[in-house]
């Protein structure tokens, strides 16, 4: 049984209280696994973060919700109990308690007001993760005469500005947008709530990636953007505006969405989410994350041989191999080179190496067994076990399946690993804002403390 919705949690908690009994959160957690007849594995399963359970983390927020609508009360520190208002509740045997239920309730009402807990399903992952990691002010700022226009509905004014088949950076694109929908100072000075950003930049941005991903939009060169062949079609349809939904029908579009899961996104009312704010803010960093994964992987296609070769061993080190010693990673690769792209020492005298080899290939041409033979092979000659295999495209099942039955250790990494294990590890890629979650510290509030 999968872990229940936090809304569809908040009925089972408040019934939890109806013996008038007085809980700690972990005693509601057992009463409530008991009740819904959770098994170990629900219970078990986490949030992306690790943190905590997922049955921890959504009975925590139903806990909250309750509170806030007064229909739970907090007679001393981590305890709660029903309230007269919950008792009344219960009383007229409601089905379910969602946050539209909550919302007839003036309590309720307010803290919402005042903490603005609201859907923004129209911000770009960067503006997601900033809103539920952004400090709440005492009173909502004050809206721009002439606002930033949400990424959806910049995707058209940015294709136009392409128009004349003009080779734009981002900041030339931005400079013809604003002045094509008349963005006023303010407006284009506004900041994501990071402040690393402007709300236009970012927008323009996401706006630019979605397009060149729907093929509407070309790359010659780094850092520069055209309009396609496809994308002069398109806008010979005189279209009245560019959406997601409008770009899912484009196949290619359709195929980076599978690849990354960039899911479609439409505004949805609060009442119908079911996420707490942690996995809404998990599910923007796994989309940033894909979505960085897909463009890494793109650019490193586009480099040499030789810089890929150097780039597996600056890998190797960076996770640790040749006790993450530089000096113990060599590329070896080119004329002659065996089969061999590259060697790490796992000790000072070469004793017991880590043999690589590097292949660049497109994402249609998966490497096959006899190319795994092959770099088997070299390894025997070179009288060593250890190998690392690395490709930008995909392994053959046969390939696989070689691996599993040789005596030789081989490691296989694919592209999409590939592109994982850099973020990972900082290659070819560098952060430019963080964000810390805070919580409580219950230890510094203890009287015992």
């Amino acid at each position: 049984m999968a872990v229940p919705d936090f809304q569809s949690f908040m009925l089972p908690v408040l019934t939890a209280f109806r013996d008038g009994a007085e809980l700690t959160r972990a005693d509601l957690h057992q009463r409530v696994a008991n009740a819904m007849d959770l098994g170990s594995e629900a219970l078990a399963e986490r949030v992306a973060s690790r943190t905590q359970t997922k049955f921890e983390n959504r009975v925590n927020w139903a806990i909250t919700y309750l509170f806030h609508a007064a229909l739970l009360d907090r007679p001393r520190h981590g305890v709660y109990r029903i309230s007269s208002a919950g008792r009344q509740f219960l009383d007229q045997r409601p089905d379910r308690i969602t946050i539209g239920t909550l919302r007839q309730i003036p309590a309720f009402a307010r803290w919402k007001q005042q903490t603005r807990v609201e859907d923004k399903s129209r911000d770009t992952p960067e503006e997601t993760l900033a809103r539920a990691n952004a400090p709440v002010p005492p009173h909502a700022p004050e809206i721009p005469l002439m606002a930033v226009p949400d990424f959806q509905s910049l995707m058209l004014p940015v294709l136009t500005a392409f128009r004349d088949g003009a080779e734009l950076s981002l900041a030339d694109l931005r400079l013809r947008v604003a002045t094509a929908i008349d963005l006023g100072k303010e407006a284009l000075t506004e900041r994501v709530p990071s402040g690393v950003q402007t709300k236009f930049e970012n927008r323009v941005h996401w706006a630019t990636v979605y397009l060149f991903h729907a093929d509407l939009l070309d790359r010659p060169r780094r850092g520069i953007y055209r309009i396609s062949s496809e994308g002069r079609q398109f806008l010979d349809r005189r279209p009245d505006r560019i959406s997601t939904g409008t770009l899912g029908q484009i196949p290619a579009f359709a195929r980076w969405k599978q690849r990354t899961r960039v899911e479609e996104e439409s505004v949805v009312p609060e009442e119908k989410s079911t996420e707490t704010p942690e996995e809404t803010l998990a599910r923007a960093y796994d989309r940033l994350h894909q979505i960085l994964a897909e463009e890494l992987l793109d650019r490193v296609r586009q480099v040499d041989p030789e810089f890929l070769e150097q780039m597996i061993v600056d890998l190797m080190i960076r996770m640790g191999y040749g006790g993450g010693d530089p000096e113990f990673g060599t590329r070896t690769g080119g004329t002659g080179d065996g089969g061999i792209d590259g060697i790490i020492k796992e000790d000072n005298l070469g004793l017991d190496n880590i043999y690589i080899q590097a292949k660049r290939y497109a994402d249609g041409h998966a490497v096959g067994e006899g190319e795994l033979r092959n770099f088997v092979g070299a390894i025997d000659t070179a009288d060593t076990d250890k190998g690392v295999f690395v490709t930008t495209s995909k392994f053959t099942s046969s390939a696989r399946e070689y691996v599993k039955r040789s005596s030789k250790r081989i490691v296989m990494i694919d592209g999409k690993r590939l592109a994982d294990l850099m973020i990972q590890y900082n290659i070819g890629v560098r952060g430019y804002q963080e964000f810390h979650i805070k919580r409580i510290d219950q230890d510094y509030f203890s009287p015992d403390a």
